[in-house]
């Protein structure tokens, strides 16, 4: 019976790669996002340590008097909010804020705008880097790391293209399956060489150009159907688009050991 207590996924990394910067960069695009609110109600929260050109901002931006773009832009601040407490990847919605907040800025700075007309336009950015700038999510087991797919080859390649297995799976939005995922999970957890296989899930639905991209396939009526996909390091070895996807969380994951050989690669490996 295998051992159940996994190492972690990834090899020691060398003393370069040691430091951990995620940390300062999610404070990085905090503060950026502190800014782009601050900027909306700049008026409303005085600092008296403030002064020269950036005082000189807040009064070009805030002439007017009125309030209604103020709670039009805090509204879709709050949606970002809402939004990544659903969704756990809140670095994407941050940089989208942050990239909202220096656009507001250097409009801000350049164009002289009437706070009106710059409140729409942060709202707009706000709402468009809400749409476009999320990322496709993949999880690494071990530590839970938010790497997209192209992210995680590059990973496997830097510790050696032979040395890891990955699972990529691709769901159209036609398919419902809640056991999938806890499935794939539990295979990764089950097998006997820990540490040699990581997961990677791609929403059609909502990441339909990288799906493509990457590896969705179509049925004979070009439909989007569920396909998983076995890498080793960066070279596919096996597509199954018949995944049972009705069955279980434990069926399931019988189903993708026994489909994909894992015991059995991971065993020769």
């Amino acid at each position: 019976m295998a051992d159940q207590s996994a190492p972690p996924l990834v090899a020691a990394s060398p003393r370069r790669f040691a430091f951990d910067w995620k940390p300062l960069i999610s404070a990085y695009y905090a503060v950026n996002a502190l800014i782009a609110l601050f900027l909306v109600w700049g008026k409303w929260v005085p600092v008296p340590w403030m002064s020269g050109q950036v005082d000189q901002v807040l009064n070009w931006t805030h002439t007017d008097g009125t309030s209604r773009e103020r709670y039009v832009t805090t509204l879709v601040c709050v949606a970002f909010l809402i939004q990544a407490r659903r969704n756990p990847s809140i670095m994407a919605y941050l940089s989208s804020a942050m990239a909202a907040g220096k656009v507001y800025t250097l409009l801000a700075l350049y164009l002289r705008l009437p706070s009106s007309m710059l409140c729409w336009a942060y709202s707009v950015v706000c709402i468009v880097s809400f749409v476009f700038l999320r990322q496709p999510e993949a999880t690494l087991r071990a530590k839970s790391s938010k790497l997209d797919p192209k992210q995680l080859r590059q990973l496997f390649l830097i510790f050696g293209p032979d040395d890891y297995l990955l699972l990529e799976l691709t769901i159209p939005w036609q398919t419902r399956s809640q056991a999938l995922v806890p499935a794939i999970a539990e295979v990764i957890a089950q097998t006997p060489k820990h540490g040699k296989v990581a997961f990677a899930h791609l929403d059609v639905a909502r990441y339909p150009a990288q799906a493509t991209q990457l590896s969705v396939d179509n049925n004979a009526n070009g439909v989007a159907i569920p396909a998983l996909v076995l890498f080793k390091g960066n070279k596919e070895i096996q597509r199954s688009t018949s995944v049972p996807v009705h069955l279980g969380t434990a069926a399931l994951s019988r189903w993708i050991l026994s489909e994909f050989k894992l015991n059995e690669i991971n065993s020769s490996s």
